[in-house]
């Protein structure tokens, strides 16, 4: 099982048999190795974990996962690194810091585009729920075999950022955001995050949405759990973007929808 390096995936940056005695620890070695290639600056191992104490991302998925990434400003260029653990580390729960969970692979992150990290992290989540080929990577002994597992589930190649330019005008003019801050009392949770996610899946084309009170990376609008993750509140700011068929259209409706109170008679 052969495989050659990608854009974003380099068999260097796969770490067979880390061992760690903490979480914090095998962070730390993965950083320093991506900050030794090239990858990150030397302020990202200690913003990611800042952003780890505060937005944990410990996944309890059937082999449970970390997930650590930060900032795009502490990265230099794009790569995944993995990190296969010798023995298991505790990582608090994403969305529930007062569960944990023990967890036998890391994917640390360095991402340089803020829109194409919302497309690798949609993507790593769904590799995640493959549980055959997580049970088999949990046991991967050589670099060459994690790499090509990898490559064949996430199909990185098309998670490859375009380089400026590359994309064309009209797909630059096919982009469209607003801000807005966020007036319902429940904030998106509940009915208005319901009747928001409905509203996106009405349009074909790629839209996420930003707290921008937290650090949180962008979301999907069209899944509900990705919208609740965010923890909008009444009060709070949000950037909606829209990329593809029907962009404008999109954002002048979600706009309306969050301006109008969600169609409530609320205070």
């Amino acid at each position: 099982m052969e495989q050659t390096d990608s854009p974003i995936l380099n068999r260097d940056l796969i770490l067979v048999g880390l061992e760690a005695a903490t979480a914090e620890q095998a962070i730390r070695i993965m950083a320093e190795n991506m900050f030794e290639k090239g990858y990150v600056k030397d302020t990202f191992a200690s913003a990611v974990l800042h952003r780890e104490s505060v937005y944990p991302t410990g996944i309890p998925t059937e082999v449970p996962v970390g997930l650590p990434h930060t900032d795009v400003e502490h990265c230099l260029k794009p790569g995944i690194s993995l990190g296969i653990l010798k023995n298991p580390v505790t990582f608090q729960t994403m969305g529930d810091p007062t569960q944990t969970v023990s967890v036998h692979l890391i994917f640390l992150l360095s991402v340089v585009n803020p829109a194409s990290q919302v497309k690798l992290l949609h993507r790593l989540i769904d590799f995640f729920q493959q549980s055959a080929k997580m049970n088999f990577l949990a046991t991967v002994e050589s670099q060459e075999v994690a790499l090509a597992t990898l490559s064949e589930g996430l199909n990185v190649d098309e998670l490859a950022e375009t380089p400026a330019g590359e994309a064309g005008q009209a797909a630059v003019e096919a982009v469209h955001s607003f801000e807005t801050t966020v007036r319902h009392p429940s904030g998106l949770h509940a009915r208005p995050a319901a009747k928001f996610v409905q509203a996106a899946n009405g349009f074909p084309c790629e839209i996420t949405i930003n707290n921008l009170e937290n650090s949180k990376p962008p979301a999907n609008a069209k899944s509900i759990l990705s919208v609740l993750s965010l923890e909008i509140s009444r009060g709070h700011r949000i950037r909606v973007q829209a990329t593809g068929e029907r962009a404008a259209e999109a954002t002048q409706s979600l706009q309306n929808l969050v301006e109008s109170n969600f169609g409530e008679d609320v205070g």
